[in-house]
């Protein structure tokens, strides 16, 4: 074929064309690793860190705000915006703050913000009381110079680093009055890794980098928590490339995306144990009757006998082998082994559907009754499909059971109102110790402790005793002794029926590292480039 002039010309102009096209995409490539785009299962309520205390909203604070202390992967308190501290006697500590701090407003960081932040605690309206149950122990902060404070504590409070974990400090130049919409309307001022930009509700949350963070410089300037509660768009998202990471992975989706070339899968047991609470605490209970609809003259949840029924009238194996697909191990009790206050000597629950009729029949019910068992559908891991099952297992052994479920914002006021015969729930236990379960879930709700916070359902005199006295003892072999006696308690009374332990299964695009952590929360913090 002749060559004609124009070839060579030809040539050269798509040379140069494809190089503005690589160029183009290279210059794509390197503003995209200046910034990910995370699919999140749960989203957060707020931007008010003394709001509330649901687990998944301390992840997203833990980017804007820091506290006196931080847990580390072992879940065990570190320093940070307090650098040491030392036990003075029983009922003080002291602490040195960090130097040099600055909030994302440009004020320094001082003493004067753990006042400010201390004394907002309490205040705000529509908070559910478990971040002031964490400092309600404190009596009083005590300024000994700008870097320097005790806490003066009513009694003995062995964990109070932990419970200082949560305390994000706010800076004393916010408004005394400063509400809670204007924190979400962008007032969020911390002295954290990233700084708030916009908080759309139901939609995304972004954030920036700060520059000046005193911590390890997070690897991305831009992060955008994308809400995205249904399970099988947050995977499509990450299959088509619309987001760079997603969290709580589908068990059924892990193996597949694990093949696959493009997306790297991170998994762990996290600390979060999913369990069912059974009401005890009403005489009667209108809404379980007899398998005939008639009402019953006595709530069968308050015998033991019913309850034990119940508990062996699970199947534990199907639900970590079948709902979540080998991720999710057993549990025996409300804190998983290897952490402090688990009772190695509870023995594991056993599958016995002809004990569960025995029981029944012995406690008066020989031909079964109908409750509810109620769920929330976009909290934990499979949350009403594990429902479902669990109701069909009462079934077989007479106690008919519907299952209600409903997204978590209105499933969590309901569950708090008292207003289930039977629910489900799951406790992070983040501190890495069982106190927190035993003192919100366990104990009964109120009294001079102030326990009960998440407790709808059960109340023990003998099991609240012992553990207030837990609360305050310093030494730790005799609170660690303490502790497993108290589980070894509460579990022979049935007070709640344990699950599994749930997964921490995370998926991101090729090229990105992340490092999942025992307490679930997405944090960017530990995304990284390979």
């Amino acid at each position: 074929m002749e060559i004609t002039p124009q070839k060579p010309f030809k040539e050269v102009r798509t040379w140069a064309t494809l190089v503005v096209i690589a160029f183009t995409l290279l210059s794509a490539y390197e503003a995209r690793s200046e910034s990910v785009v995370i699919g999140t299962k749960v989203s957060p309520s707020s931007m008010d860190p003394q709001l509330g205390g649901l687990g998944s909203d301390q992840g997203y604070y833990r980017h804007i705000y820091d506290a006196l202390f931080q847990t580390d992967q072992d879940l065990v308190a570190t320093p940070s915006l307090a650098t040491d501290y030392k036990i003075i006697d029983d009922l003080t500590w002291e602490f040195h703050l960090r130097r040099n701090v600055h909030f994302h407003d440009g004020s320094e960081f001082d003493a004067n913000d753990v006042l400010f932040t201390f004394a907002r605690m309490g205040t705000v309206p529509g908070s559910d009381g478990l971040q002031e149950e964490k400092v309600r122990p404190i009596d009083r902060i005590e300024v000994l110079n700008p870097y320097k404070i005790r806490i003066h504590t009513k009694s003995p409070t062995p964990y109070l680093l932990k419970r200082l974990v949560d305390f994000w400090i706010l800076p004393d130049t916010l408004s005394k009055e400063v509400t809670t919409e204007q924190l979400n309307r962008g007032s969020a001022i911390g002295t954290g890794p990233f700084r708030l930009v916009e908080w759309k509700r139901g939609d995304q949350l972004t954030l920036n980098r700060n520059e000046d963070y005193w911590g390890d410089r997070p690897a991305f300037e831009r992060v955008v928590f994308k809400d995205m509660t249904n399970d099988a768009t947050r995977v499509a998202a990450l299959q088509s490339g619309d987001v760079d990471m997603i969290d709580y992975v589908p068990p059924l989706d892990t193996f597949r995306l694990n093949r696959m070339s493009n997306i790297s899968v991170f998994s762990r047991q996290s600390v979060r144990v999913v369990f069912i609470q059974l009401n005890t605490l009403t005489a009667q209970d209108a809404k379980i009757r007899s398998n005939t609809g008639d009402p019953l003259p006595k709530n069968p949840l308050q015998d033991r006998r019913v309850r034990l029924a119940l508990k062996h009238a699970i199947t534990k194996g199907l639900i970590t082998e079948k709902i979540m697909e080998g991720t999710a191990s057993p549990a025996n009790q409300a804190i998983p082994a290897g952490y402090e206050g688990y009772a190695s000597q509870i023995s594991e629950d056993t599958y016995d559907p002809d004990l569960s009729r025995q029981l029944l029949s012995d406690a008066g019910f020989p031909n079964g009754f109908q409750l509810t068992l109620s769920c929330p559908n976009d909290r934990y891991i499979n949350d009403a499909i594990i429902c479902q099952a669990v109701g069909q297992m009462w079934a077989q052994i007479g106690v008919r059971t519907e299952i209600e479920t409903m997204p978590k914002a209105v499933y969590f006021s309901k569950m708090l109102g008292g207003e289930f015969s039977a629910y489900m729930l799951g406790w992070g236990n983040t501190r890495g110790d069982s106190i927190s379960v035993l003192k919100n879930v366990i104990h009964s709700r109120g009294g001079p402790s102030g326990g009960g916070t998440w407790n709808a359902s059960y109340s023990n005199a003998e099991v609240d005793a012992e553990i207030d006295r837990a609360i305050s003892l310093m030494d730790p072999s005799k609170r660690l002794s303490a502790l497993e006696a108290i589980m070894v308690s509460a579990m022979n009374d049935v007070a709640m029926i344990p699950l599994h332990t749930q997964p921490v299964i995370t998926a991101t695009r090729v090229g990105l590292v992340y490092t999942p952590v025992p307490g679930e929360e997405t944090l960017a913090i530990l995304l990284r480039p390979q």
